[in-house]
């Protein structure tokens, strides 16, 4: 089977298209892999172009329905929706960039708003993580800028702090025992476009 994994998105489409015209079936296995890979790259660290990887996944899906190969004639217009949805968003690579850190201190911030029932004051994050109220205050920052936590003032100087759906979502994928536990790169599974075939796993 060949391998394209190597190739920019394009220059894999075109080696495909060559490879399948001298009479060799396995290619479009091969490219499916191949512009998942690199979708998932984008998607989580926004590296590579995303023009090039949008012109070909059209390529590839005007390829495929000419030839009226399934599935791929179905799957990589949806991976082309993927793609076009995934540009309006933060990467996942930015919101476990923000869990980074010494002592992993903003991990274990996040852990104490999940766990936490409603929202809590910063002084009392301070009080148990045994953190400074301006930790508290930088690491809410933060991780609010990362779409995490919101920070919400009420009347007066009072202010309270809260885990997102995309915060609650992030720390289901930490180690999840005390906050002073926690690990910043110890996500439990290599995250995945979908489950069908071999899906192509993403290194941390």
């Amino acid at each position: 089977m060949p391998v394209y994994i190597d190739l920019s998105p394009t220059e894999a489409v075109a080696a495909a298209r060559r490879d399948a015209a001298a009479g060799g079936d396995e290619v479009w296995e091969s490219l499916d892999r191949c512009l998942r890979w690199h979708l998932l790259t984008y998607l989580q660290e926004r590296t590579g172009k995303a023009a090039e990887l949008r012109d070909a996944l059209l390529g590839a899906a005007d390829w495929a329905d000419q030839e009226e190969r399934s599935p791929w004639r179905h799957r990589w217009p949806y991976l082309l929706e993927i793609l076009r949805d995934g540009e309006r968003l933060p990467s996942t690579a930015e919101a476990v960039q923000a869990l980074a850190g010494p002592e992993g201190r903003a991990a274990q911030l996040l852990a104490l708003l999940v766990d936490h029932d409603g929202p809590i004051r910063p002084s009392e994050v301070a009080e148990k993580l045994g953190m400074s109220p301006q930790q508290v205050t930088n690491l809410g920052r933060k991780l609010e800028e990362a779409g995490l936590v919101v920070r919400h003032k009420a009347k007066g100087r009072a202010t309270w702090l809260f885990a997102t759906a995309r915060g609650l979502a992030l720390a289901e994928h930490l180690t999840r025992t005390k906050p002073e536990a926690v690990e910043t790169h110890s996500l439990a599974e290599p995250l995945r476009l979908w489950n069908y075939g071999d899906a192509v796993p993403v290194v941390h």
